[in-house]
């Protein structure tokens, strides 16, 4: 199975940038099947349907919405949505090394691997290779507002 890539970016300290690419540590456990048409195997689409209507809705007719009781919705724009969304950074800005016993295991739920992108494997290397003869794992703010 092929890797791909979840995210790419750059991990800084100081004056150095290193490029990087976030890739998941663990293969999808299930098998994904498509959905075919038994005569001619062509690859079947999903559409919304209206239930009340028994038409298709146009995509530029379809919001979202949050059911706070049977039936009865609060309708969420694009806008608001976006607005409560944190915002999205190409970047993860070590500010400071730490033991790496301090980090408590809650924190490995879902692991990832970081891997150097082209032309940045001799500065991921040597920092990897740093923080292994130390103990130190690199400490960072995860959101921009949150510095």
């Amino acid at each position: 199975m092929a890797v791909h890539e979840l995210w790419t970016g750059t991990v800084s300290f100081s004056l150095v940038a290193i490029p990087v690419q976030l890739v998941s540590a663990v293969a999808a456990s299930r098998i994904s099947f498509r959905m075919l048409h038994a005569k001619d195997y062509a690859p079947l689409s999903r559409r919304m349907l209206c239930p009340v209507e028994g038409k298709i809705v146009p995509l530029h007719e379809i919001v979202r919405g949050f059911e706070i009781a049977p039936d009865k919705y609060i309708v969420m724009t694009r806008e608001e949505l976006e607005s409560v969304s944190p915002e999205r950074s190409r970047a993860i800005e070590i500010i400071d090394f730490i033991d790496i016993g301090d980090v408590d295991p809650v924190y490995y739920g879902r692991p990832y691997f970081l891997v150097p992108a082209k032309g940045g494997e001799k500065a991921y290397s040597l920092l990897v290779e740093v923080m292994r003869e130390t103990g130190r794992a690199g400490a960072f703010v995860d959101h921009p507002s949150l510095q």
